[in-house]
């Protein structure tokens, strides 16, 4: 049986961080988004 292994990518957010700002902070939205979402990836 072989193995298939899928590359798993964060892609890049398709807005800037401050679009949000009216909601959310920028400086939340990149930790979130560069940090908090990058953990999973890199242990898949």
């Amino acid at each position: 049986m072989s193995h298939v292994h899928y590359e798993f990518i964060l892609r890049p957010l398709p807005y800037e961080y401050d679009f949000l700002e009216f909601v959310i902070g920028a400086q939340t939205v990149q930790l979130h988004h560069d940090k908090h979402n990058k953990g999973p990836i890199a242990i898949i």
